[in-house]
């Protein structure tokens, strides 16, 4: 009643709703200094050492609740566990250094600690037997005493399931001869999801086989000289209109340029600032783009957080060879990424809106471009 009354008064509500919009303005540069604050903050920190902390809190906390199962106490006896590690030939320096480093701390402190533990890890024969050799830091290598050592473990080596392949060839190819059949075995190298896109790659060429069901001469050839790794293959689907729409195209190859993880509003973000557009619904092409890469494609996860990830590698790899094909050239599409990061980074109220993991993600996004931009503007910009 008493703000009512008071802007009845002649000359009063307009003093009063002056006096307001300084305060108004003063509070928004507050939070604009808070945000910069901030983002300078996160900025100065060193971020790859901030993440790697970060990370080794997360294997310390993990390894110590399995130390609370496994760890004999006055109350209870302990209890045996059995960890199981998938295609460990991939938890390596240059590669998931993080899953090498847990594997490593967990071995050490189930030897000290006595656990009743069984670590039962996969492992592609080729790699180790390279791998055991060599010096960097692997799986094989960081565990080949071990492995020598009869006492504290077995290692077994398995055929080939050269049978369970073939029928998964014939199931989506049937009738292929067994030349053919062959032929997809030996540039899979047992890898199934080479196989899988091989397979897919077939089926939908019908031009590549013959009436029979044979592959044709150019198909085997084709098959033989350029297709061999999983993110060529990958990259193969992508690049099809066919099978992948373009909203998709934009939306993967825009988030690889971040990394594996990715935010997704900056992504939007950049589609908007590149005009990419909106699909036949009236929705942002980005936008939709993600939606369909994390449902059907599932080449993406984790996108209701807002940071989402690649479901692997090779999809990151692929995403990124879109790029100079569908959006221009690598350096400038990068430095618009750049840009747009930092354009939310300075705006307070956009910056607000964002949790303190995708605050750092952004921080960690613009870092990582400006370390690769030619631009001593941009460098000093982000310095």
């Amino acid at each position: 009643v008493g703000e009512i009354l008071l802007d009845a008064v002649p000359g009063v509500g307009a003093v009063k709703a002056a006096v307001e919009a300084v305060i108004g303005v003063r509070k928004t540069a507050k939070r604009r200094a808070d945000a910069r604050s901030q983002a300078d903050e996160f900025a100065a920190a060193d971020l790859t050492k901030l993440e790697a902390q970060r990370t080794e809190d997360i294997y310390e906390r993990t390894l110590d609740d399995l130390a609370l199962v496994l760890e004999a106490s006055n109350d209870l006896t302990k209890v045996p566990a059995v960890v199981f590690c998938d295609d460990a030939q991939f938890a390596r320096d240059g590669g998931d250094e993080g899953a090498l480093r847990f594997l490593k701390q967990l071995w050490e402190r189930a030897e000290k600690g006595q656990w009743p533990l069984l670590l039962l890890a996969t492992h592609w024969a080729v790699d180790w037997d390279q791998d055991r050799k060599s010096e960097n830091g692997s799986f094989a290598q960081t565990f080949r005493s071990i492995a020598d050592d009869a006492k504290r473990s077995t290692v077994v080596s398995l055929p080939k399931a050269e049978s369970a392949l073939s029928a998964l060839i014939l199931l989506g190819l049937p009738g292929l001869p067994g030349q053919d059949v062959d032929l997809l075995l030996r540039k899979a190298d047992g890898n199934p999801q080479v196989l899988i896109e091989l397979v897919d790659l077939i089926r939908t060429s019908p031009v590549w086989r013959e009436k029979g069901g044979s592959l044709t001469q150019d198909a085997r050839e084709e098959i033989e000289g350029t297709i061999c790794t999983l993110t060529e293959l990958i990259a193969k689907r992508l690049n099809d209109p066919t099978k992948t729409p373009d909203e998709v195209r934009i939306a993967v190859a825009l988030s690889s340029l971040q990394g594996m993880q990715f935010l997704a509003a900056l992504t939007e973000a950049t589609a908007d600032a590149l005009k990419c557009g909106t699909t036949e619904d009236g929705l942002p092409k980005a936008v939709k783009g993600l939606f369909t890469a994390a449902n059907p494609l599932r080449l993406i996860v984790g996108l209701d957080a807002g940071v989402a990830s690649f479901v692997q590698r090779a999809y990151r790899e692929a995403a990124e060879s879109l790029v100079k094909r569908h959006l221009g050239k690598l350096e400038k599409v990068k430095a618009i990424v750049l840009e747009t990061a930092l354009g939310i980074i300075d705006d307070p109220e956009r910056w607000e809106l964002l949790d303190v993991d995708k605050q750092r993600a952004m921080l960690g996004v613009m870092t990582s471009l400006a370390d690769g931009s030619l631009d001593p503007a941009v460098q000093l910009r982000v310095g």
